[in-house]
């Protein structure tokens, strides 16, 4: 490409980012900088859809910030152009159906999609599984039947061809079921992400999550700071997080992720 077109078509490429940014840091976070080299790219992209749940109205054991995290992350998302739906404080029916009717329509739009839970989640089994603020656990065999599987959002969001899931986990926060804590292990357990996934979760296999003392946990407030930066891949924006959340709580809290990205 000659010096001058290639100077000019960088400086249109620059002038469309500019106009577009909250959707080209959106197109680098899902699919990568190489992507959106070209000025056409961010107006091509396929529809971007998020699911927020934040869930702190346990009766059991209560937390203090999922709700608020799930609304800063809603914000974040919506203006980086995604359509988000947030969902607060959601029982067991309410969940289930949210997130049935999500996988739905970003099957049927073939959407790059985005998950995000806050609130306690629990392993058993090797499965993991999402608390509603209805829980009634009394015994671990009631896990499977009062909460929501992992795997049942991983399999709602299946047949999309080649589009994204990032599944983002703000979970694990102390213990979920105080009476159970003998007989549940703590944490959640490492899963494989399907193809064409990217599996975030706050803190590592096996180990507990800060709720934190501010408005946000450390992990959502290191997540809402690093989307907000253009320029940076999805790699490149959980190793960042991965950094503020190990510097914000002295070590303690190390987050994870697992990708199956092909795209």
């Amino acid at each position: 490409m000659p010096s001058k077109l290639r100077s000019g078509f960088r400086s249109g490429v620059r002038r469309v980012a500019d106009a577009t940014a909250a959707a080209f840091v959106v197109c680098v976070w899902l699919v990568g900088s190489a992507a959106c080299s070209h000025a056409d790219s961010v107006a091509t992209m396929r529809t971007r859809m998020a699911l927020v749940v934040g869930n702190a109205a346990y009766t059991a054991s209560p937390l203090n910030n999922p709700v608020r995290d799930a609304e800063a992350m809603a914000r974040a998302l919506g203006h980086a152009g995604f359509d988000v739906r947030l969902v607060r404080n959601a029982t067991r029916v309410r969940l289930k159906t949210e997130i049935e009717a999500f996988g739905a329509e970003a099957r049927a739009k073939a959407a790059d999609v985005v998950f995000y839970f806050a609130g306690h989640a629990v392993q058993t089994a090797q499965e993991n599984f999402l608390l509603p603020v209805d829980t009634d656990i009394r015994a671990a065999t009631d896990v499977q039947f009062a909460a929501i599987e992992l795997g049942l959002v991983l399999r709602t969001l299946r047949g999309r061809g080649e589009a994204v899931s990032v599944i983002i986990l703000d979970a694990c926060r102390a213990e979920a079921v105080p009476a159970l804590a003998a007989q549940l292990k703590p944490g959640l357990a490492a899963v494989s992400a399907p193809i064409n996934s990217y599996l975030a979760f706050a803190t590592a296999p096996g180990r507990v999550a800060f709720d934190g003392r501010g408005t946000n946990s450390p992990y959502t407030a290191a997540l809402v700071r690093a989307i907000a930066k253009p320029g940076a891949t999805l790699e490149q924006v959980f190793r960042q997080v991965r950094r503020d959340v190990v510097a914000a709580t002295g070590g303690r809290q190390l987050p994870w992720e697992r990708s199956s990205l092909t795209v």
